[in-house]
């Protein structure tokens, strides 16, 4: 739960939520890194080049059904990754997409960072927040769901 007490799981925001703007779309792509083990790279488009992060390859199921887990930050990556399938320079293995989609950062400072992740396969509110160690980070997921009777989107429980 982000540190001002707010619940992080009701944002009441469309997961297309810059559909009809004239602003660029952010973007993120989850890619499979084969170096130096299979793991995955979370990259989120901000202020012209991607906030990465390293999980565990195969994550997706326990994020998705609410399992918390521990991300490394990594250092600011081009964006020329958010379209990129093949080798890496420097003989440091091969990626391929898993995933992507747009996103919207709706929170970001040195120990939380919340963002809403639009793709065909996924959507809903990736929370971060900072673990003990710097470049550790824990994270929760939350999934849109179809709008109430007040056409609220509301997070699944």
């Amino acid at each position: 739960m982000p540190s001002d007490g707010s619940d992080f799981t009701d944002p009441g925001l469309p997961p297309t939520l810059f559909a009809n703007s004239a602003i660029p779309i952010p973007r993120f792509v989850v890619l499979l890194h084969s170096f130096p083990h299979p793991h995955w790279d979370w990259m989120f488009e901000v202020n012209g080049a991607l906030a990465t992060f390293r999980s565990a390859a195969d994550c997706l199921d326990n994020l998705l059904c609410g399992f918390r887990q521990s991300w490394t930050q990594l250092p600011p990556h081009r964006l020329i990754y958010l379209d990129y399938e093949g080798p890496v320079s420097g003989n440091r293995g091969e990626v391929r997409k898993i995933l992507g989609g747009t996103c919207q950062w709706l929170k970001k400072n040195d120990e939380e960072i919340l963002l809403a992740l639009s793709s065909p396969e996924i959507s809903g509110i990736l929370y971060l927040s900072r673990a003990s160690q710097m470049n550790f980070w824990e994270t929760q997921w939350k999934n849109f769901c179809e709008p109430n009777e007040q056409g609220k989107i509301e997070a699944e429980t």
